[in-house]
């Protein structure tokens, strides 16, 4: 059963609009602290290359949670020093190798679930607890690995949530229904979602195509007009935040105007800045990423650290930090950066309920689209 409180919120794309997206050691100290007064946090994320500005974000998000209430939930002067993965499945072997050597005792970062999935046999060597915004199910199932942990859920409930909230939009049941999914041709995840989505439509009735993307697609019109005389009644889009406007205004531009559904990696987890924490983004300097989603995730993510930190104290384990994270139990992030507690016990994960959202153009806000979906 999970014990999560944290609602994960799922991009809705739809034909009114497109939504463009941007997801320890101190010395020779063991554990990653200093004099017992100062810590300093290994974050690893991409700085440079296709995904540089979710990491810009993602590391702005943390730089401003700990300037605002790093001391006060740690009780320490907390130091962020920030490896550059490069956006590449090497760069994030290298990096995380780098942190093992200077004996970090707690990671937080992002990348993309192919970049984590090729680095994650180091960490797993060195057993020192990862806090992430993203996802590799490889690392979740059937049990979750002990030092990892993430504010985002397996494919098969995402697969599971996208379905359910489809049922809304098109009248309680997907019997008879036509269903698109576009996969990019990044990995194991997209094409596990196109999979898990033709089986459901076996199992409950409905209709399955599925039009593969390129990761570096830059014109998608011939898919989309594929994909528009198969005369769907809803769309999927598993993709990347990098190729998901391309896709998503190729198919509009092809006329199909049904509910358009982007997967979280190609959507949002976090609600939308608060006005606290647009003021904290201001205050800290970071106010130009303050709007990006990953920027609000990544603040989630940071709660979470600062009081795994705040319960391990001066020159901590990797295991004895584990165990503090493991204890936090629920907790609610400051700032209105989630919609409610947060609790990564037991399953690692932090998602339980899921709000799916759409673009207001006339507000420019997100709006709550459809009743909440329950993760399964």
């Amino acid at each position: 059963m999970r014990v999560a409180r944290y609602r994960l919120k799922t991009m809705v794309l739809t034909s009114a609009a497109v939504i463009t997206l941007a997801s320890c050691g101190s010395g020779s100290d063991a554990g990653g602290t200093g004099d017992g007064s100062t810590y300093t946090l290994h974050t690893v994320s991409p700085l440079t290359g296709a995904n540089a500005d979710i990491g810009t974000a993602v590391i702005a998000g943390f730089k401003t949670y700990f300037a605002t209430h790093g001391k006060e939930v740690t009780g320490k002067d907390v130091t962020i020093e920030t490896i550059d993965d490069k956006s590449t499945a090497a760069g994030t072997q290298a990096a995380f190798r780098q942190v093992v050597s200077e004996n970090a005792n707690l990671l937080i970062g992002h990348q993309n679930g192919l970049a984590l999935a090729a680095a994650a046999p180091i960490l797993d060597s060195a057993k020192v607890p990862y806090i992430t915004t993203t996802i590799a199910d490889s690392l979740i199932r059937p049990e979750p690995k002990p030092w990892f942990y993430s504010i985002r859920t397996t494919t098969p409930d995402e697969v599971d949530i996208m379905l359910r909230y489809l049922e809304q939009k098109l009248g309680g049941s997907l019997s008879g229904k036509r269903i698109a999914v576009v996969p990019v041709d990044t990995g194991a995840s997209p094409k596990e979602i196109a999979d898990l989505v033709t089986a459901a439509g076996k199992e409950k009735e409905f209709t399955v195509t599925v039009e593969h993307a390129d990761a570096q697609v830059s014109n998608f019109d011939s898919g989309a007009a594929t994909i528009e005389s198969f005369r769907p009644d809803g769309v999927i889009l598993a993709t990347t935040p990098a190729v998901t406007p391309v896709i998503a205004k190729a198919i509009i531009g092809a006329g199909y105007t049904g509910p358009m559904i982007g997967y979280s990696a190609s959507a949002t987890l976090a609600p939308p800045a608060s006005a606290e924490l647009l003021a904290a983004a201001k205050e800290t300097g970071q106010e130009e990423f303050a709007t990006n989603t990953f920027y609000v995730q990544a603040y989630v993510v940071a709660s979470i650290a600062a009081r795994a930190i705040a319960e391990c104290g001066a020159d901590c384990p990797p295991e004895k930090m584990i165990e503090a994270i493991d204890g936090i139990g629920s907790f609610t992030p400051e700032d209105g950066s989630s919609y409610g507690p947060v609790d990564v016990t037991g399953d690692h994960l932090a998602a339980e309920n899921v709000q799916f959202v759409k673009y207001d153009p006339a507000t420019k806000q997100l709006v709550p689209s459809g009743e909440p979906v329950s993760v399964s």
